[in-house]
């Protein structure tokens, strides 16, 4: 029919983290974000330090 409303839906194949999420519950979501974001945290600092420690050698001129 000209004009009408088609429903289209798109199947994706499911991964083992999507499935995770969308049967989780909200605690164990959160868990998983945090553990996430103190990594993020843990790595920038290791980065910060690395960087300060280059910019003090370069400055000492060693």
């Amino acid at each position: 029919m000209k004009g009408g409303i088609t429903e289209s839906v798109e199947k994706y194949q499911s991964t083992t983290m999507s499935d995770f999420f969308r049967n989780c519950s909200v605690e164990e979501r959160r868990a998983v974000y945090r553990s996430a974001a103190n990594t993020a945290i843990t790595m920038q600092k290791a980065v910060i330090s690395l960087a300060k420690e280059k910019k003090s050698q370069e400055f000492n001129g060693n």
